[in-house]
């Protein structure tokens, strides 16, 4: 399933290709279940926040003096 998500970092527009149906997207968005196991952390964390790898990289060397 392919979803667009907007980061909370930088407000880019992504998508990413899930291994998701629509029925388990929807039921973890309307909090009918708690987990996904078929995502991996990365996938995750685009779910939920929209971010990729890359900006989650540049966030933390941008923090390092």
């Amino acid at each position: 399933m392919r979803l667009y998500r907007v980061s909370e970092l930088t407000g880019r527009t992504r998508y990413m290709d899930l291994p998701l149906t629509e029925e388990r997207y929807y039921e973890f968005m309307c909090n009918h279940i708690d987990e996904l196991p078929e995502l991996n952390e990365e996938q995750m964390k685009f779910l939920m926040f929209g971010v990729v790898e890359e900006e989650l990289s540049c966030a933390s060397s941008e923090k390092t003096p």
